[in-house]
Parts: structure tokens; sequence; C-alpha cells
């Protein structure tokens, strides 16, 4: 099936269309193909689109869903969706949600959503994306971009793991709210070799939190940085054993910050070291916490960090508060906390 007819910025689908009506269209094909589409395109519409029955959907330009009204798209068992562009909830007021609620019965590693450029969850409306036993790349991605818009990603448990891929960049809260939240068996990671960094709460006003929970599942940013409340509200929190890796992490703002910014990191272990020596959190380079604003670092639980160079309130205006609660943060080779000759920052270790 090819829907043709559009254009880069005329879409050739459209669910949802007229105010106060509702549409819902379900792809049952081999094959689509169409130029760019949208899913609850005008205020007061209700739009859904549900592709299944093994569908392999070519999208050549940008999937709208929740444009200026309320979109569904639910990508089901078996079929393959990809896009050049994705924005869900792209206008305020907007809502949009993405489902990828499978039962894990598919085999292989086959991606069932591939954004080949960007994906924005929550443009400027509220967005939710509910994902469980899927393969998604959503290229350079933002949850929570425009100030009012809202982007939640919920990562259920999964029995045959899910992972989410991510290219170039992931903002948590750019200027918005951004929020992630992953279960067990759930691998969140940047291409393999390729550094990717990671904003949680990147701009001025902006709340980010991402929160990863039980010991199979994983953060990973291939030697990229991740900076958690670079000038807004950020948190990054590793529950029941999850891990992290990462070249470098920075918590609290970074330089100049903005009133209101500040990082926070929660490391909760299982109760017990890692019999493999494998630290629950992996920083190649370089830790940072409240070096030029607000940063704080908790470890409870047997939760362990280790990295090559840590620093703790270092520079002018520096804030780091830092707790550890029967785990063990290891330094290989330098630890620097609180003032210097030159800076005037400040360091409570507890």
């Amino acid at each position: 099936l090819m829907l043709s007819g559009g254009s880069a910025n005329t879409p050739s689908l459209i669910v949802g269309h007229d105010a106060a009506e509702s549409a819902f269209l379900s792809f049952f094909v081999g094959n689509v193909s169409t130029t760019g589409a949208v899913v609850g395109e005008n205020a007061d519409t209700i739009g859904r689109l549900t592709v299944d029955g093994q569908t392999q959907w070519a999208n050549e330009f940008g999937l709208v869903v929740g444009d200026a009204g309320a979109g569904v798209l639910d990508l089901m068992e078996g079929t393959t969706t990809t896009t050049q562009q994705l924005v869900v909830a792209e206008s305020a007021g907007s809502e949009g949600d993405l489902l990828m609620m499978l039962d894990g019965t598919a085999t292989g590693v086959v991606e069932q959503l591939m954004v080949t450029e960007s994906t924005t969850l929550g443009m400027g409306g509220t967005a939710t994306a509910m994902i469980q036993n899927a393969n998604l790349n959503t290229g350079r991605t933002v949850i929570g971009d425009l100030a009012g818009s809202m982007g939640t990603v919920t990562l259920l448990e999964s029995e045959n793991f899910s992972r989410w891929e991510f290219e170039e960049e992931l903002t948590v809260g750019r200027l918005g709210v951004g929020s992630i939240v992953a279960s067990d068996q759930v691998v969140i990671s940047a291409p393999a070799g390729t550094p990717t960094p990671v904003y949680i709460a990147r701009e001025t006003g902006s709340v980010g939190t991402v929160s990863l929970q039980g010991s199979l599942s994983l953060l990973e940013t291939e030697g990229a940085a991740i900076n958690v409340g670079l000038n807004g509200n950020g948190a990054l929190v590793l529950e029941q054993g999850a891990y992290l890796g990462t070249g470098f992490l920075s918590v609290g703002p970074f330089e100049d910050p903005d009133e209101g910014a500040q990082g926070d990191m929660l490391i909760e272990g299982t109760g017990e070291y890692p019999e493999d020596d494998v630290p629950q959190a992996l920083v190649d380079q370089e830790l940072s916490v409240g070096n030029f604003g607000i940063g704080k670092l908790t470890m409870n639980n047997a939760a362990t960090l280790r990295c090559l160079d840590a620093t703790f309130g270092v520079a002018s205006g520096g804030d780091a508060e830092i707790t550890i609660n029967e785990s063990t943060l290891e330094a290989t080779e330098r630890l620097t906390m609180g003032l210097s000759e030159t800076t005037e920052g400040e360091t409570a270790i507890l």
C-alpha cells in the first residue's frame, strides 16, 4: 500500500483531521509507504493509528502523533516502522501516546521503531511512551522540549530485554519536564563505539529525571558525558543494583549556574557487593559533584562507584554534598574536595 501525493511539509496520511471528531486506522498489510503522517491533527480531534499484522511501514519524512489534537500510535508485535523524524505532542495543549507493549515472542534484534534523524517526546504538549519487550532507535532524542511541555517514557520489565538506542545526544528536560523510568531488563545506550552525551535538565527552568531499577538494567554512553542538572533541576537514580557506564559524570551545574539549578544522584545497591568486582556505576574519566553549584551524591546499601578522578565542590560557588552509607566510592587516580588556593567551593561528606 502506497499513500502518495504528499511532500516533506504536506503529509500523505492524516488520522483525525476535523475538530471534535475521532478517527481510527489500522495497518494490517505487508508493506505501507507514506510521505508523511499526522495522527490527531487539529485541536479537539482524536486520532489512533495501529500498526499490526507483520506490517512494514516506511514513512519518508515526519511522523507527528498529536499535532494540535490527541494522537495515539500503537506499534504491535512483529511490525517495523521507519521514519525520518518523530514528534509526539507537538503543540501546546496537544497530547500524544506512543505504545510499544509487545509480548516478546518476536525473535532477533530487529528494531520495531527506527527514527533516522530525530525524536521529540513532548515538543509543546504532553507526551507519553510505554515500552515493553521492544527494540527501538530514536536518533537524536529530546524528552520535554519547550517550556510547558512534558514527556514521560516508561520502560516496563521485559522478558527478552528492551533495547533503546539513541544517537547524537539524549536530552531529558530541555526547557520542559522530561522523565525516563526503566524497570529491570532494560538497556538504554548509545550506538556501540559512538560516544553520545546525555543531558538531564539542560536549560533554565527545566526538570529532568532518569531512573533505572533492577540489576539487569543499564544506561551506557560509550565514553561520553552525563550531565545531571546542567542548568535546571536534574536527578539520576540507580536502584536495586541498576548499572551505569559513562566517560564523564557531572552532578550539578557547570559554570555560571542559573538560579534553581541543581543535580542529584542516588545509587542504591542490592545489599551485597558484586562478586565479579564490576562497579554499579563505572565512570571512565572524571566524576564531578557540585563544582560550580549544588550537587548531591548519595550511595546506600552496598552501592559501588568507580572513577579515574573525582572532584567535589572545587570551584567558586561550588556546593557538594556526598553521603555514603555502607557503600564504596573509588577514585583510582585522584580525589579533590573543597577549597584550593584560588577557589571558594565547599564539600560536605556525610
